[in-house]
C-alpha cells in the first residue's frame, strides 16, 4: 500500500494512469528498443503523452535518435513504474514443475520466455533473441545443464549469436538478417571497419557488409567513408 502511495504522489501519475493500451509495452523492464513494434511514432507518441519538450521527438529524427531521448528524458522520470521482478519471487524449480520438451515445435520463443521470466526473474531476454538462445539459457538456468550439453547428451552445441563465429551470408540472406547480427558479423570479419551509431541502421549496414564481406562494387554516393564507416589500421 505504501508504494502505491508513493507512485500516487508521482508528478505523472496522471499520465501513467491514461496511457493507451498499445504505448503500455514501454513499462516492460524487458522493453525491446529494436524490436519493430517499439516504432518511431509510437516513441514520439510516449513521449509526448509525459510532457517530453518537442525538440527531443522531432518527427525528422531517425529511430535511433528517438530511443536515445526516450532513454535520457523520459526513462527516469517513468522508471517508477516500471515493475523490475525482485529475485526473491523466483519460483522455486523442482522435479514435480512440468518441463518443456524443447525439441517440440509447439515450445515457441513465447513459451521459453515465459518459462524464463518466472523461474529466474532476475535474468533478462528480449523479443530479439532467437530459439537456439532461449533454449540454451533454458538449460543452463533451469534444467541445470552444462553449457555444452544437449538433448542428446553430446558435447556438440549450436553456434550462439554474438558468441561463436557467425556464418557468411548470400546477398539474399544479409536481406533476412537484423540489425544487431550484421554489426556482430562485421565487427567479426572487419574489425578494422568502425561504423558511427548514427549511422547503424539496416540500410547502411547492409550497404557496407556487400562492399568489405561480399566484395560487392557500392557507389560512393551510397556510403561514403569518413561519413558512414571509417577503415582504421590495425595494431599489430
Amino acid at each position: 500500500m505504501s508504494d502505491l502511495l508513493t507512485l500516487e504522489s508521482h508528478p505523472a501519475w496522471h499520465q501513467f494512469q491514461t496511457v493507451s493500451k498499445d504505448l503500455k509495452f514501454f513499462f516492460d523492464p524487458n522493453l525491446d528498443y529494436e524490436n519493430c513494434h517499439t516504432s518511431r511514432d509510437r516513441l514520439r507518441a510516449i513521449m509526448a503523452h509525459f510532457g517530453v519538450d518537442p525538440k527531443h521527438r522531432r518527427s525528422s529524427y531517425p529511430k535511433s535518435m528517438l530511443v536515445e531521448s526516450f532513454k535520457t528524458h523520459l526513462l527516469p522520470i517513468i522508471k517508477p513504474f516500471i515493475h523490475e521482478p525482485k529475485a526473491s519471487e523466483a519460483v522455486a524449480i523442482s522435479e514435480d514443475i512440468p518441463k518443456l520438451d524443447l525439441a517440440a515445435k509447439s515450445t515457441t520463443k513465447v513459451k521459453l520466455r515465459t518459462e524464463l521470466r518466472k523461474h529466474v526473474p532476475s535474468l533478462k531476454t528480449t523479443t530479439a533473441m532467437d530459439k537456439t538462445e532461449l533454449t540454451k539459457l533454458y538449460r543452463w538456468y533451469i534444467l541445470n545443464e552444462s553449457d555444452n550439453a544437449t538433448a542428446s547428451g553430446s558435447t556438440q552445441s549450436q553456434p550462439i549469436r554474438f558468441v561463436d563465429q557467425p556464418a557468411k551470408w548470400t546477398l539474399k540472406e544479409l536481406c533476412q538478417a537484423r540489425l544487431d547480427n550484421i554489426r556482430f558479423a562485421l565487427q567479426f570479419y572487419r574489425p578494422d571497419v568502425f561504423i558511427p551509431h548514427k549511422c547503424s541502421t539496416v540500410a547502411i549496414l547492409n550497404r557496407v557488409y556487400e562492399k568489405f564481406i561480399l566484395n560487392m562494387p557500392v557507389q560512393a554516393d551510397v556510403i561514403t567513408e569518413g561519413v558512414h564507416y571509417y577503415v582504421r589500421k590495425l595494431v599489430k
